[in-house]
């Protein structure tokens, strides 16, 4: 199964990319913003695109709003922070087929760096199916 991982964050791009690698998911491609999404998901036809949804220049439920147009056969995870029935019931709307949280710990703050730490989260996707299997 091919994936496109899309978020404005790469240490999570790279964490996404990781998990799906180790269980034989074979990551395509990578975006930062909704426009380059989109672009990547016409040019790469992806199986399935794990999107974050707040990024800069187009966010995540318009990208997934156009790629489920113009990319009919690729589907979408949202995969964000943000936990409001709002926001869950509008990314359904857009097209995506699921909607997984992930929460983002700052694990110590100095004056001029920021370490932080995403959750880890693993998604096992199959046709029609999305079963997260933990944190």
């Amino acid at each position: 199964m091919r994936v496109l991982v899309v978020d404005d964050h790469e240490v999570v791009r790279r964490g996404v990319r990781s998990l799906l690698s180790q269980s034989s998911y074979d990551v395509c491609g990578e975006a930062a913003d909704g426009n380059d999404a989109v672009e990547k998901a016409r040019q790469l036809k992806p199986d399935v695109i794990v999107m974050d949804v707040s990024m800069p220049t187009l966010n995540g439920l318009e990208a997934t709003r156009l790629i489920r147009q113009e990319v009919p056969g690729s589907e979408v995870l949202i995969m964000s922070q943000h936990d409001s029935p709002a926001m869950i019931r509008e990314a359904f709307k857009a097209g995506a087929r699921g909607y997984v949280l992930h929460r983002l710990h700052v694990l110590k703050r100095s004056q001029k760096r920021l370490v932080a730490s995403s959750a880890s989260l693993c998604v096992k996707v199959t046709p029609g199916r999305w079963d997260v299997l933990g944190p």
